[in-house]
């Protein structure tokens, strides 16, 4: 399904990764999930005949902020970590990030011609994600942040936004401000606006935005710098 569903016939392959969603896990449990699946991932990469040393994440929507979250935590404590052989490493190379939350607190502001009710929908899903409501809780809210985790962490993996500019769903700022943030600590990002598109477009799946994706991943993965270290 959507934007994945070609790599496999151009040498990539893809793990699908399931995580729990609002109604089951707060933050930041759902992002622990995604790092389970890099160490599951990296764990059994002989067996399917992958690198361990060159693993990226792509993600949209929900699944864009839970990938940047994993991405820019690395090894670093976020909740209880779930699964097996927890030394492995949850290093990956690259991120692509499709229209993804940045900023919980700046959700609304950065919303485009939405409704009242359409940004309240919004934020309830957001308060039963997180389990609070970051407007009246802005400080805890920058725990799930990941501009703020990259900082703290002082590393992160080369980015690839991907956001359209008529997105009513998750406004283009958020991209825009994740984008810029890591450029302003020295970090590799790159912002694709795409003129016209919505949430979910189906312009995100076309030929040519794949294909640009595509070439971001080759050119993090020919980096020596982001792979992973060997044990």
């Amino acid at each position: 399904m959507g934007p994945w569903q070609s790599l496999p016939a151009q040498g990539i392959a893809v793990v699908s990764v399931s995580y729990r969603l609002s109604g089951e896990a707060h933050f930041p449990d759902p992002v622990e999930d995604v790092r389970a699946a890099v160490r599951w991932t990296r764990r059994n990469a002989e067996a399917f005949n992958l690198d361990a040393n060159a693993i990226a994440l792509w993600g949209s929507s929900a699944g864009a902020y839970l990938a940047s979250m994993a991405a820019v935590s690395g090894e670093l404590p976020l909740s209880r970590p779930i699964g097996d052989d927890l030394d492995t490493l949850t290093h990956v190379s690259a991120v692509v990030n499709h229209y993804g939350i940045s900023d919980f607190a700046k959700l609304s502001e950065d919303a485009f011609e939405n409704t009242e009710h359409e940004k309240e929908e919004l934020a309830g899903i957001i308060r039963q994600f997180l389990g609070f409501d970051p407007m009246k809780n802005p400080e805890r809210a920058t725990q799930a942040t990941p501009l703020q985790v990259a900082r703290e962490r002082g590393d992160s993996p080369p980015f690839l936004f991907m956001h359209g500019d008529a997105d009513h769903r998750v406004g283009l700022g958020q991209s825009i401000r994740f984008h810029e943030g890591l450029l302003g600590l020295g970090r590799s990002s790159t912002l694709v606006t795409l003129a016209g598109a919505e949430h979910g477009d189906q312009v995100f799946s076309q030929r040519e935005t794949v294909q640009q994706a595509i070439t971001f991943l080759r050119a993090s993965w020919a980096d020596p710098s982001t792979r992973a270290p060997r044990d």
